[in-house]
């Protein structure tokens, strides 16, 4: 039986590329999740002013000298270069000025505000999310963030270089605002211009690989043989193959996040509750009820797959739906996962230290191991396929495992984004160009995406 696989939402993810000689570097930045409850809008509202320049609290402003941050003279100690691990009050560019992870202000004073931004300039800010905490504070900044902002009464922020077993808050996750701006799968990829408009390539067989025109999306999903897409406003668009209702979304509905999977579609609202849509039975009709969640559920984060679904729950614990051949829909137990990316006959998530985790199909039965992912690594985000898996370090290099050509990425690159198919990979630059690799057989372009692109890393700007 021929396996077709769906690649779960491989996060976005910009790099902290800066040079930083003597400031710490982690050896691993996990892959962070929001530490507040979900949002009640898909897309971010909330418009805060915000000092046009950041400067380190209580440190004075830093000078600029050919290219380093130095202190002011006469200042006793010298400032180390941008991104810094550690930091004060103020509002700091991630990824320029600070380095993304987990924080921890572990001397609060009073009251403490911080906010996680979506975009902040001389006119003002977007809040992804904020809180407002008199005890210690541990904070995921993530790589897709634009800025962190935070009051004096914060003290000093610190990078987590690892996380302690105890005591270790139970994580309170929310539904990702962060895009998806490539994804591919079976037969085609999808991806997102910075302002939102889509490109696509592949086989078209279907109408797969051709995106409504004049539309602006904030996050695709791109499924076997149909497309799926959100509005800035939350409102689903899909196309392509519709012989199993996978196509067309539910009217009058607003979602947070959306995944395309094989012959099915699940879907967020706002509030966490799941939502899917499409075909319940394999091609033999055999019930599995993979468009079927469980009911009374609230979920962060969703990922369809070929014949499975799973979900990640607020408090971090995994659930799946659907298919459990090979056991991919039977996570481990007592596993808290910051983020889940569901393949073919198998899952692949990140705990909250980064650490990968798999289970379902092996591989081994034909010489591969999928199920044995580098424990050593901590990684930014995952992506399963069909025979492989591919992720990225904090840093954007790319690690791979499983399969044949589509495992082994191309040396010495970076990347901000990453999407697992089923023989071949895709990934954006920093810059926003493409790159895939592996299927060199396939018929349909898979691997050859337009040369003059630039496609939208971890922001979309509709």
């Amino acid at each position: 039986m021929r396996r077709i696989l769906f690649p779960a939402l491989a996060a976005a993810a910009t790099l902290a590329l800066a040079a930083c000689d003597s400031a710490p570097t982690p050896t691993a930045v996990p892959t962070p999740t929001p530490t507040v409850a979900p949002v009640s809008t898909p897309t971010p509202t909330a418009t805060q002013a915000v000092p046009p320049a950041p400067t380190p609290t209580p440190a004075p402003t830093p000078q600029t000298q050919s290219g380093r941050q130095t202190a002011p003279i006469g200042s006793p100690t010298p400032l180390p270069p941008f991104p810094w691990t550690s930091f004060g009050p103020g509002t700091w560019r991630v990824g320029e000025q600070v380095v993304p992870g987990v924080y921890e202000a572990a001397s609060v004073s009073g009251q403490c505000d911080w906010a996680r931004l979506s975009r902040f300039d001389d006119s003002g800010a977007d809040v992804l999310f904020a809180e407002t905490t008199s005890a210690a504070a541990l904070v995921a900044v993530l790589p897709t963030d634009a800025g962190f902002r935070a009051s004096e009464g914060c003290g000093r922020w610190t990078l987590r270089l690892s996380p302690t077993p105890t005591p270790t808050p139970t994580p309170i996750l929310s539904i990702s605002s962060q895009p998806t701006t490539i994804s591919a799968n079976w037969s085609h990829v999808c991806a997102l211009r910075p302002d939102g408009s889509p490109v696509c390539w592949g086989r078209d067989t279907e109408g797969q690989a051709s995106p409504p025109r004049g539309e602006r999306f904030a996050t695709i999903s791109s499924g076997s043989y149909h497309t799926c897409a959100l509005r800035p406003d939350g409102s689903p668009v899909c196309w392509g193959w519709d012989a199993d209702g996978e196509a067309p979304p539910p009217r009058g509905e607003r979602f947070a996040a959306i995944s395309s999977g094989h012959s099915f579609t699940c879907a967020l609202r706002p509030d966490g509750s799941p939502v899917c849509w499409g075909a319940n039975a394999t091609s033999s009709g055999t019930y599995i009820g993979k468009a079927s969640p469980p009911g009374g559920e609230r979920f962060a984060a969703i990922s369809a797959g070929s014949s499975h679904a799973c979900g990640i729950r607020i408090d971090g614990t995994p659930v799946c739906w659907g298919s459990d051949d090979w056991g991919k829909s039977s996570p481990p137990a007592n596993e808290t996962l910051a983020s889940i990316s569901s393949g073919d006959d198998f899952t692949c998530a990140l705990r909250l230290d980064g650490s990968p985790v798999c289970w379902g199909y092996d591989g081994r039965p034909i010489g591969l191991d999928l199920g044995s992912p580098p424990q050593e690594e901590r990684l930014a985000s995952i992506s399963s396929g069909f025979l492989h898996v591919c992720a990225l370090r904090p840093d954007g290099a790319p690690v791979c495992w499983g399969g044949g050509p589509e495992s082994y990425p191309p040396q010495d690159e970076r990347f901000a984004a990453i999407t697992s198919s089923n023989f071949y990979s895709c990934a954006l630059r920093p810059d926003g160009s493409p790159v895939c690799w592996g299927g060199s057989w396939l018929e349909h372009g898979q691997t050859s995406p337009p040369s003059n692109e630039r496609f939208a890393v971890g922001r979309v700007e509709p």
